[in-house]
């Protein structure tokens, strides 16, 4: 197909057919071949849009869906996914415009934007799921790199990884789309020899839903998410266990009673000899009690005899000089002053006596 080398007269695609004509017609052949190998910014994108037909239907109109690197794709298409209770077939539903769509909690639908791509050999795209989808507990369960050469429509498997069903609104933003320019290949300028570069297989393009489910080898069925069926079976097995229980404790309940019983009735003799025990303990102690304090009682009464006597001797001897009869007064004052408490013993008290 010959070239429209007049690119500022080629218009956007308005069309799915003007869309693949420019295509065809820009697959091999770089329009812009002075723009570099990089990231394309927003003027970069709709260039090339609007001459290789890679991005159909491309909306301009709408405020926002034009960032300074990406472009934004919307909830649309159609989607696939099991119902709850499902387990042999799957559902396909087509997104309404502003329709509500809410993904089960735990659970994975397969989403097929209407956005057509066909990006030429030097271009690649990648997507990532919009910030706000992320942070509400989305995950976007694919790789984000589209290779050169690939034509058609997304399949999107989308993971609500949340405990609560999560809504989208149909025409509600999804995605973003950035593309890359990679490095040259002289073929795109001068279509030379294009000998090493791998071209993207022509037989993965345009493939319809069903296709790519049939590919996956899940007897063309989508993935359903694992977790849901866990809970099922957690509740399942606890429900048997539940059930196991109580068989056990209505028939083992005899059999439990009368262990508790072989139990209960040695440990109540352990506890009345125990207790025997403590109160034999406590008598002992009392009567062991009244035995010291007797014989600390004797003890004093043996130290005071001792005491009188140890008067007498040391007196005795001090007063030699002295009568037989005075003697014998004053010594037995003394020891009586002595017992009844009106005198204390000290080393002084015969030097007292002999001086008087």
């Amino acid at each position: 197909m010959a070239l429209n080398t007049d690119l500022a007269k080629i218009t956007f695609p308005e069309s799915d057919e003007e869309a693949d004509i420019h295509f065809q017609q820009y697959e091999h052949t770089d329009p812009f071949t002075k723009i570099p190998a990089a990231l394309l910014n927003s003027r970069d994108i709709s260039e090339y849009v609007r001459v290789t037909g890679m991005v159909h239907p491309f909306n301009l109109a709408k405020e926002g869906k034009l960032k300074s690197a990406s472009y934004e794709i919307d909830f649309d298409g159609e989607v696939y996914y099991w119902k709850d209770g499902d387990k042999k077939d799957f559902t396909k539903k087509k997104i309404e415009l502003d329709e509500p769509f809410p993904i089960d909690k735990n659970s994975i639908v397969f989403v097929s934007p209407k956005t057509t791509f066909r990006l030429p050999d030097y271009i690649a795209l990648r997507f990532n799921l919009r910030i706000k989808h992320v942070h509400r507990g989305l995950l976007l369960g694919t790789g984000p790199l589209v290779d050169p050469g690939f034509a058609g429509r997304l399949f999107i498997p989308l993971h609500n990884l949340t405990s609560e069903p999560y809504t989208i609104i149909g025409g509600e933003g999804l995605i973003w789309v950035e593309f890359t320019k990679i490095s040259p290949h002289l073929h795109w300028i001068d279509n030379s020899d294009l000998t090493g570069y791998k071209h993207f297989p022509g037989n993965n393009r345009y493939l319809t839903p069903q296709k790519y489910l049939n590919k996956v080898g899940l007897e063309g069925k989508p993935a359903r998410s694992s977790i849901p069926l866990e809970i099922e079976q957690a509740i399942s097995a606890s429900s048997k266990a539940m059930t196991r229980v109580r068989q056990i404790t209505f028939g083992g309940v005899g059999a439990l009673f009368l262990t508790v019983i072989g139990l209960v009735v040695p440990i109540i003799g352990l506890v009345q000899d125990a207790n025997q025990y403590v109160r034999e303990s406590s008598a002992r102690e009392v009567i062991l009690e009244r035995t010291i304090e007797e014989q600390r009682v004797d003890i004093l009464d043996l130290k005071e005899k001792i005491s009188l006597l140890e008067v007498k001797i040391e007196t005795r001897e001090k007063w030699t000089h002295l009568d037989q009869p005075y003697q014998e007064n004053r010594l037995t004052s003394v020891v009586n002053a002595l017992s009844q408490g009106k005198l204390k013993y000290d080393n002084s008290i015969s030097q007292q006596c002999c001086e008087d």
